[in-house]
């Protein structure tokens, strides 16, 4: 194992002097404090490469900056000494926040002191192979920025067609009339059997037309077949959250899926992809979300009732024109879930290198020079 150092022994950590009110919109230098986004001030009190780390919050999530800027009094600069390179010690830092959370104080909300940052080590490389670090892991940063841009593109994009599909238009059909039937999941509570039987899958486990397995329990085949005759969910069938969140939408296309579903609104399609594909845009559009939204019932816990889906009034224009705009809103959600799929392996593909190469027993940096 190479040498390590503390990261108080190689930098210079430091608080700024200013508080909130000292932002000012006509300034023009940053001044950063526990936000995500750095205000404006007229003054700087730093002119130097330095990583910025919130002194309040819950993450204490680094931000490098290299220039003049302003610096609240509950946040840090840290800024290298000589021979270390300060994008580096960026990563070192973003690599390492689970320890300023843990050698954080208080309790309603985490502070950092000083001493916080000493438990951050440091291996001990070479300005040259701390470079080499900083350019490699930098590269994937850059390209996981320009991948988000391309998604909030492309997502801003499919909002404008929404738009200009959904909005104004008159609604000609309820929502019981248009789907084979308008059903909800069991109301009962089958108990959890542990690793055999079948899932049941609930509102929390719709996600962004996904099923999140990872947190769903199993109940009994016996269980599964007695839901399964009221509510059983078929190929190019839409299940909808109807308590808590509401309208989170998921899209069975799979050919047999063979889980229960409790509390969930379960719009059956009779196996008509077309008509799936119209509905589960439709779902998305201000006009089916303003109905909701003066339709939620409850206090604590907001629901909408298996009523209220039944009577739900659409939109459906023509066969034709429904294939038309499906089509073109199907092009842009592919370029999402491809960029959103790259995005994923490049987050990966950062962890993965953060971990081999930000500890002395990593990957052998020379190889990389």
């Amino acid at each position: 194992m190479g040498e390590l150092a503390k990261l108080t022994d190689i930098a210079n950590i430091l608080t700024g002097s200013s508080n909130v009110q000292d932002a000012n919109e006509t300034g023009k230098y940053p001044l950063f404090d526990r936000s995500d986004v750095a205000k404006l001030s007229t003054r700087y009190l730093f002119d130097c490469e330095a990583i910025i780390v919130p002194g309040e919050g819950s993450e204490f999530i680094p931000k490098y900056y290299n220039g003049k800027f302003d610096l609240h009094q509950r946040a840090y600069a840290v800024i290298p000494y000589s021979g270390y390179n300060a994008i580096f010690l960026y990563y070192i830092i973003q690599n390492n926040t689970y320890q300023l959370v843990k050698y954080s104080v208080g309790t309603t909300v985490k502070s950092l002191r000083h001493n916080s940052f000493e438990h951050i080590v440091v291996p001990l490389f070479s300005e040259k192979q701390q470079a080499k670090i900083a350019e490699i892991l930098t590269t994937v940063d850059d390209a996981i920025v320009k991948t988000k841009a391309l998604i909030d593109k492309y997502s801003n994009i499919k909002i404008g067609m929404m738009q200009d599909f959904f909005d104004n238009r008159v609604t000609t059909q309820k929502l019981v009339d248009f789907c084979d039937s308008v059903r909800d999941g069991t109301h009962d509570s089958p108990k959890p059997t542990g690793s055999s039987g079948k899932y049941l899958i609930t509102s929390k486990h719709l996600g962004n037309q996904n099923l999140d397995f990872s947190c769903a329990y199993k109940i009994s085949f016996e269980d599964y077949e007695q839901i399964i005759r009221r509510s059983k969910v078929d190929k190019w069938d839409i299940l909808f959250s109807m308590i808590g969140t509401i309208g989170s939408i998921y899209q069975e296309t799979n050919d047999n899926p063979d889980y229960a579903v409790k509390n969930v609104g379960l719009f059956k399609m009779g196996g008509n992809a077309q008509k799936s594909q119209w509905l589960k845009y439709y779902l998305q559009s201000n006009l089916c979300k303003k109905y909701l939204s003066l339709s939620l019932r409850g206090s604590t816990q907001k629901y909408v009732s298996l009523d209220v889906l039944r009577k739900m009034p659409i939109y459906v224009p023509s066969s034709d024109e429904q294939q038309d705009i499906i089509n073109q809103l199907e092009a842009v959600d592919i370029k999402i879930t491809t960029e959103t799929n790259y995005l994923s392996k490049l987050q990966d593909i950062k962890q993965g290198l953060m971990q081999d190469l930000l500890k002395p027993d990593g990957v052998s940096v020379d190889a990389l020079l």
